[in-house]
């Protein structure tokens, strides 16, 4: 980070209340760049269930706690569409169930913005995409940064977190909460109201204003 911060000038796709090196000087804050990973537009929830309520979960398949989470989204009465990455064949079939939809293929991150009620994710990057349209989050560390960025979403009471020894009637408890609690919906909206979501174009134009005015120092 400290070879990143000498450089002459940093764009940072967040905003600086969700950063966590923030800076003061030679930074310019893009905010949330959505990006669209699928050609398919279109989002197939599962439909067979009465509750509406619509959850998009990202998941690691090496993640520890993944056989207790599964089994718990799974008794849920919330629909989910689910994309983990090398999630083998036989866990699919394990977890089947009318509620669940496992993607092969990266989600619309722009449709699921327009979509989903929540969603359970790790981190990274999307953290600024879900919390920038105020959708709840449960978050599921991996790593330190993970760590960091959570930290940054329970100051806002915008989200949960699960992280530690497994343990399924937390995992359930985190997973209700979710699903049912308004403060999370609302305390998420308020903190998108401080991040701006602009269009890619717009934010490559600001890139490009910058770095042609430093070209020309």
């Amino acid at each position: 980070m400290h070879e990143i911060y000498t450089a002459d000038y940093c764009f940072i796709t967040t905003e600086r209340c969700m950063d966590i090196y923030p800076r003061d000087e030679k930074v310019e804050y893009l905010g949330a760049i959505a990006t669209q990973c699928s050609a398919d537009n279109a989002l197939h929830w599962p439909s067979n269930t009465l509750f509406n309520i619509k959850i998009f979960v990202y998941i690691k398949s090496n993640y520890h706690h993944l056989d207790d989470l599964l089994s718990v989204i799974k008794a849920s009465p919330a629909k989910f569409i689910v994309y983990s990455v090398g999630l083998s064949n036989s866990r699919k079939k394990q977890f089947s169930s009318h509620n669940i939809l496992f993607s092969d293929e990266p989600c619309n991150i722009e449709r699921l913005q327009k979509e989903c009620h929540g969603a359970i994710i790790h981190g990274g990057n999307l953290i600024d995409q879900f919390v920038s349209v105020g959708i709840p989050l449960l978050l599921l560390p991996l790593q330190v940064e993970n760590l960091m960025m959570s930290e940054k979403v329970l100051k806002e009471k915008a989200g949960i977190s699960f992280y530690g020894p497994s343990n399924k009637n937390i995992i359930t408890e985190k997973v209700k909460l979710l699903i049912t609690d308004p403060a999370l919906k609302k305390n998420a909206r308020l903190l998108s109201k401080r991040m701006a979501v602009l269009p890619l174009n717009q934010q490559l134009n600001r890139v490009t204003k910058v770095v042609s005015r430093l070209l020309r120092l």
